[in-house]
């Protein structure tokens, strides 16, 4: 068969495709919908197993049936990250590290799969590989001959339960730099880092917003029972999210109902249950967010303020300023960026004061500039600019 039938493909790693869609699954999308081939290596985790059994099917099925369509993300789960990664170290001391010589061989059989599946219709040169982790690195590396891109979108080595283990961390990290063929940075802090040992082809490639306009809007259920005004926080509630700042507000605003969309990933929260103006909603599904988001009044970005939050430019900015909302943060490095937009806060009393100035907002003019900024920075847009450095930089 001829090579290069399709210009070039993308082979885009990250986490579950359709659970809490981050960077990498949107920019997988924007990819497919600007004409590229894609296809998506999701990692799930053995939690994900254990609640879907559906993905021991999806592992087995490629050795199958194996296909590619240019007009839609090509799905495919891969074995990487069954064993936890955090208790690898532990794992292999008390004598199960033969656990992970059998994931490793497993998915060497799954990327040979794969590859020799490119290796049909494409030169080595025309695939671009792009992960979202340090750890996915050693994924990325088995397509070998491949333009290799790392997204680097948190200061991984701080994040909470690795407090032991960031040197091997930072390790990990850098040799993830130092071999990829190009580094896409989602924050000025991230930047400012990776050129400190490393400037060529380095570019700061911030996230940005996945149009909703395929989603039917609606009043949720749950809101028909949710007094008015709504303050309101969508995305995975963990141990980055300031609970405490959370509970003071919801407190000291009796009048206020405050929502929370999203998994519950730090258990503290579920304190503020006893409070009669808190509503944990829990996980929703992407394509009905759009829903409540239109229902919000004021958007809130509870950050705490610490060393893992230095790295953040956070999605939910750019999807709260996609509906027009005020939006009210605390005072992350990213936030800066936006000052025109939404409103900082310093402390807990400011952060409360900014709400309630919030929603006292009445400008349509300022409403029209959020969803203006949205746009122009849309993953679509993202995907433009990544496809062009691709084009410029080669390997």
């Amino acid at each position: 068969m001829t090579k290069d039938i399709f210009e070039r493909v993308f082979v885009v790693i990250g986490s579950e495709y359709n659970y809490m869609p981050v960077g990498a699954n949107y920019l997988a999308q924007a990819l497919s919908e600007n004409g590229e081939t894609v296809i998506y290596l999701e990692q799930p985790s053995f939690l994900s197993f254990v609640k879907n059994p559906l993905y021991f099917w999806r592992i087995f099925k490629k050795f199958f049936y194996l296909s590619l369509n240019k007009r839609q993300v090509n799905i495919i789960t891969i074995t990487s990250k069954i064993l936890p990664i955090r208790k690898e170290i532990f794992l292999k001391k008390i004598g199960l590290g033969f656990l992970y010589q059998l994931q490793e061989k497993l998915l060497n059989l799954e990327i040979n799969l794969i590859k020799r599946k490119l290796k049909k219709k494409y030169s080595d040169g025309s695939v671009i590989v792009l992960f979202n982790d340090p750890f996915s690195y050693k994924v990325a590396k088995k397509f070998k001959q491949s333009i290799i891109i790392f997204r680097a979108c948190d200061r991984y080595d701080k994040y909470p339960g690795w407090e032991n283990q960031e040197e091997r961390i930072k390790e990990i990290y850098k040799k993830a730099i130092n071999e990829s063929n190009i580094i896409l940075a989602t924050s000025d802090f991230i930047y400012e880092e990776i050129i400190q040992f490393r400037r060529e082809k380095v570019f700061l490639f911030p996230n940005g917003y996945q149009d909703f306009k395929q989603n039917i809007l609606f009043v949720p259920i749950e809101f028909r029972k949710i007094p008015k005004p709504i303050i309101g926080f969508v995305g995975a509630v963990n141990d980055w999210i300031d609970i405490k700042l959370i509970e003071e507000a919801t407190k000291n605003r009796p009048q206020y109902s405050f929502v929370i969309i999203g998994p519950v990933l730090n258990k503290k929260i579920q304190t503020l249950k006893t409070l009669k103006n808190i509503y944990i909603l829990g996980y929703k599904k992407r394509y009905i967010l759009s829903s409540y988001y239109s229902n919000f009044d004021v958007a809130i970005a509870p950050f705490t303020i610490n060393e893992l939050s230095k790295g953040i430019n956070p999605i939910k900015f750019y999807e709260y300023l996609a509906f027009g909302l005020p939006v009210v943060s605390t005072p992350i490095k990213e936030a800066e960026k936006f000052k025109d937009l939404i409103y900082i806060a310093t402390n807990t009393e400011e952060f409360i004061k900014k709400i309630d100035e919030a929603l006292q907002e009445q400008n349509s003019q300022l409403k029209e500039k959020r969803r203006k900024f949205a746009l122009e920075n849309s993953w679509n847009n993202r995907a433009k600019v990544l496809i062009q450095i691709v084009k410029e930089s080669g390997k």
